[in-house]
């Protein structure tokens, strides 16, 4: 239905003629918006009531623990003992003086402070560095900024061709040796206070001379107030109570001047360390810091309101945990005065003249804690002990390796169990003869071990390399055999890394070349190098019956209170040689070497049976005149009790003889350490 034009008009006219309340609109307005501050303001109230009447403790606590300065004293490091409970690093406790600055210190104060403290105490100024005492005298020559510039250079830094850094380059270039003669080592004593003192915390006090003595603390007790801010305090040093004997292994540790090194500031920190805190730098303090360490005390730092620094302990810190050792520091340390004696013995015997480094190694074959690892390296003044050439240096072995060759020939196939080979001289053209040590006729794979045939092992080379033998014809070799021959080795540990538990371990030279002749000088130990340390896991691994264990030092962690042990190293087996028959062959041979052949002289007459592998590597030194000669390296590996063995030695004599031919030296002495824990 439609509405008229009139009805329409009269409709909307009456709609807007209807008043509006403006009043009660606003009022509504105004009572919700009211009602919405009150809740607001209710809100904040109960939330304010609560912070700072129900959580008022709480939250003060908090504050106060923001507004805390932590401080932290490092904890006596743990110490060392041997596999019987001997002591081989323990701590001392040392006093030292201590400086926390007070607060608001100028540097008026600070020099001072310095002088007076230097006149007063000591100081070792041989501690300064060359930018130290230069800087020294440009503090107390500050023209010398520019004198010891040109005119030219001045005009530079005057118009900013060169700023103030370059410009302090410039000058301490040309301050040389006559400059820093003219300082006073009273000054020089002073500036290495002011050093000191300056050197940031790292959050704790800051070290200004250590190992004082009872009177020095005196006086500095009773003349306090000369001295604000400076302390004492107790320290601990490192004790050695068997001396050098095996301290490169030990290792060594940082100062709190030397703190954390700069090429690993980044894993310390991440590891909650500070930048002056004392660390390992080698050896085992290096390896086994993480428990070593400790844990700090922890001090609030406080000043008083003349300044002065107050720490109020806040945790008591726990000395790290005592490491047992696979060591037995009696045969250690027989074993290094063993092979010093028989060093001084051959000391006039021109053929040994070049005799230079004897290493030493025995381990538990069927756990491979390491019982001895001995270095004796003689020079001009007397003889350096560092064992840890057992692991770092490399050498030619010779025949020493002729057990992981026959058993890699037997495993390939290449000879077969007690076959016969004619030892004669073998001639590839365009070489010298290669041959054994003498003819050795017709000879067993047993008797090739024992009688240490060169011949044999070349024709297992030769055969693993498909090599078709004719004397004095061209030798064709599968280079793919020299990649074989390697990998046998590494199953023994030769070639590789053992994974003893010490840092940078080396496994020595590997040749690169293929050239046919080098796989047979390869057979016989005179191409790749390997360590001391190899050579041990090398006869461990054929003792045990095929396991190669990595040599460990640490066996286990023990807690510094309890006593309880918080850590137990694993025996850690890397590969097994599966292949039992070659290895018993290889086993029968190594003791045959000692009843009947080259290890008899010295195994013999032992009532402990051993088994062992001689081994003689041609290399070369210097002599008088400073020309290459040839020289020999002596060596040898052993294991027993042959039925049950229990230890496994390696031992290597660098430049044993030169000209004519001399006895093992090693032999000797491998017997002569045996004997003191087997008869």
């Amino acid at each position: 239905m439609k509405l008229s034009r009139e009805s329409f008009h009269r409709s909307v006219s009456t709609t807007l003629d209807t008043p509006l309340d403006h009043k009660k609109n606003v009022s509504n307005r105004l009572l919700i918006f009211a009602l919405i501050m009150l809740i607001g303001m209710t809100v904040v109230f109960a939330r304010f009531y609560y912070v700072q009447v129900i959580q008022n403790d709480y939250y003060a606590q908090r504050l106060e623990i923001y507004s805390r300065r932590i401080l932290q004293l490092a904890a006596p490091r743990g110490e060392m003992i041997d596999r019987n409970g001997n002591k081989i690093v323990s701590n001392i406790e040392q006093l030292e003086i201590t400086y926390m600055p007070p607060n608001r210190l100028d540097e008026a104060t600070k020099l001072d402070l310095s002088y007076r403290f230097s006149k007063a105490f000591e100081m070792n100024i041989a501690l300064l560095r060359e930018r130290d005492l230069k800087d020294l005298y440009l503090y107390l020559n500050p023209t010398a900024l520019n004198d010891f510039l040109t005119q030219s250079e001045r005009d530079d830094y005057t118009n900013r061709v060169i700023n103030a850094s370059q410009r302090l380059d410039l000058v301490l270039e040309r301050i040389n040796e006559n400059h820093l003669s003219t300082l006073s080592v009273e000054d020089q004593a002073m500036w290495l206070v002011k050093i000191l003192i300056e050197q940031p915390t790292g959050g704790r006090p800051k070290v200004i001379k250590s190992n004082v003595s009872k009177e020095e603390i005196a006086y500095l007790i009773e003349h306090n107030h000369l001295f604000p801010g400076f302390d004492v305090r107790i320290s601990w040093a490192r004790l050695y109570p068997y001396e050098t004997i095996l301290r490169p292994v030990l290792g060594t540790i940082s100062t709190t001047t030397q703190g954390v090194p700069q090429e690993s500031l980044l894993f310390y920190l991440a590891n909650d360390y500070l930048r002056n805190d004392i660390v390992g730098r080698s050896g085992i303090e290096q390896q086994y810091e993480g428990i070593l360490r400790g844990i700090s005390s922890q001090y609030n730092l406080n000043y008083r309101s003349d300044g002065q620094a107050v720490l109020d302990e806040l945790s008591v810190g726990k000395q790290g945990d005592t490491l047992k050792l696979s060591f037995d520091m009696e045969w250690q340390r027989y074993a290094v005065e063993t092979i010093t004696r028989i060093f001084e013995e051959n000391r006039t015997t021109r053929e040994r003249r070049f005799m230079n480094i004897i290493d030493f190694v025995m381990m538990d074959v069927n756990t491979g804690d390491v019982l001895v690892m001995a270095s004796v390296a003689k020079d001009e003044d007397g003889y350096i002990y560092n064992p840890m050439s057992n692991i770092l240096n490399a050498y030619e072995v010779g025949s020493a390796v002729k057990g992981a060759t026959l058993y890699m020939g037997l495993d390939q196939g290449v000879v077969r169990l007690n076959e016969v080979i004619l030892d004669t001289p073998v001639k590839i053209r365009d070489t010298p003869l290669k041959r054994s040590f003498r003819d050795l006729g017709l000879i067993n794979d047993l008797k090739a071990i024992s009688r240490s045939s060169n011949i044999y092992m070349f024709h297992i080379a030769m055969r693993l390399g498909g090599a078709n033998y004719v004397y004095d014809g061209p030798l064709s070799i599968n280079p793919e055999a020299f990649s074989t021959m390697r990998n046998y080795y590494t199953q023994f540990g030769l070639g590789t890394q053992t994974q003893i538990d010490l840092p940078n371990e080396q496994t020595g030279f590997s040749g690169t070349s293929t050239v046919p002749g080098l796989l047979l000088d390869f057979a016989i130990g005179q191409y790749d190098t390997y360590t001391p340390i190899q050579l041990a896991q090398y006869a461990s691994t054929i003792a045990n019956g095929g396991k190669r264990i990595a040599p460990r030092i640490l066996l286990e962690s023990i807690d510094s209170q309890s006593g309880l042990v918080n850590y137990v190293n694993p025996v850690r087996v890397l590969n097994i040689i599966d292949n039992q028959v070659a290895l018993k062959r290889v086993q029968d041979g190594f003791r045959d070497c000692v009843v009947n052949e080259l290890c008899r002289s010295q195994f013999s007459s032992m009532i402990t049976p051993f088994a062992g592998k001689t081994g003689t590597a041609e290399t070369s030194t210097f002599d008088e005149n400073n020309e290459w000669i040839r020289s020999y390296n002596s060596t040898i590996v052993t294991f027993g009790p042959f039925d049950q063995p229990q230890v496994a030695t390696s031992c290597v004599a660098r430049n044993a003889w030169v000209e004519r031919s001399q006895s093992n030296i090693c032999q000797i002495i491998t017997a002569e350490i045996l004997k003191f824990r087997y008869p």
